[in-house]
Parts: C-alpha cells; structure tokens; sequence
C-alpha cells in the first residue's frame, strides 16, 4: 500500500478545532465512520478524540459518538455543542438537532428523516443515503456516503488520508472499491 505524505496533510489542517458529532441506530456504522474519520485525522497530524455511545443492542439501539479534531491539545472529548453533526435517524435528529452550534451544520438522511421544523440558524443537508447507496451496491454502504458529504462540507481532511485508512481498516466483508465509490458520490453530492 503506498504510503500518504503526511507533510503535505498536515499542512492543510493547522490552526483547527472539530466537534463532529455522529448518531444514529446500532448497525447504521456509525461508529465505523466516525472511527475512519478519527484515524485519518491521526493520519493528517491531528490530535483526535473519538467516544462512541450506545446501549446494549447490537442493532437497533441507538448508537452514536463524539469526535473531536485538533491541531492543539484536546481538553475533553466529549461533544456538548458540535458544529457538524450526522442524523442517520429521526430520533437522533430529534434527540440531538437542538444542541448543534449557530451557523452548524447538519447532515441527514433524508430516506429515514423525511420531514422536520428547521431553526434558522443551522445548515441542514439533507441526503438520501440508501437511495444513493443502493444505486452503487447491494452491501450496506450508506454511512460511507454520509461520511463522504461530511468530509467535502469540513474540507480539512483530505480524500487521500480516508482512502489510505479504508486500506488498513475495512473489514475483509466489505470491498475497499465499492467504499470508495460510495464515498466518492457522496463526496460530490455535496
């Protein structure tokens, strides 16, 4: 596997501080994504949290998790008001959209939350994750899509640092190429 320039990364991320937040029910992959989103911000020279959530089901509980990027040192891991947030489901979007910062954005699929009352002052992106993902396969690929979208709307982590990270970590069940094509889509969906 070729080996990233991580001099080149870590000159795109100085002078940054990220509270993503990620939710969601259990067997959405959220913690997958949020924990590609954290090694490739290792990867770009960042220090990183990631704190995952989530009750004792398997799949659907809800799950979710809090992920905090810096170029400085990290005093709490845990998100109280994140400035980018995914909903994969209308209860995490419920349970979480009030938290989000002013001017935050959040991003939602759009196949499960279908309707809501927006507040003014947060960015929603609404994204039909499985529409998208099936077009592409018939594995589960919908939060590499969302993960995709997040990554164009931060614009701090570069594409080549997650593709690196889907090399190292993708379980042997899930084919590297259709993960990178699903994050491509959702990447350019954006």
């Amino acid at each position: 596997m070729k080996s990233l320039n991580l001099k080149n990364l870590r000159n795109r991320v100085d002078n940054m501080n990220l509270e993503i937040l990620f939710s969601g029910f259990g067997g959405q992959g959220i913690l997958f994504i949020s924990r590609i989103l954290s090694y490739a911000a290792l990867e770009s020279g960042l220090n990183v949290t990631w704190l995952p959530s989530y009750g004792p089901e398997m799949r659907g509980g809800t799950a979710s998790c809090s992920v905090v990027m810096s170029d400085k040192k990290i005093l709490s891991p845990i998100v109280l008001r994140p400035e980018y947030m995914i909903a994969m489901n209308y209860p995490s979007f419920n349970k979480y959209e009030s938290k989000v910062l002013d001017s935050g954005f959040m991003l939602i699929n759009s196949d499960i939350v279908k309707s809501y009352n927006k507040r003014e002052n947060i960015n929603y992106l609404d994204i039909p994750v499985q529409s998208i993902a099936k077009s592409i396969s018939e594995k589960v690929l919908g939060n590499i899509v969302i993960l995709g979208s997040l990554i164009k709307v931060i614009n701090k982590i570069s594409i080549d640092s997650i593709f690196y990270v889907f090399g190292k970590y993708t379980d042997t069940r899930f084919s590297i190429e259709d993960n990178k094509t699903a994050f491509k889509v959702g990447y350019d969906f954006i």
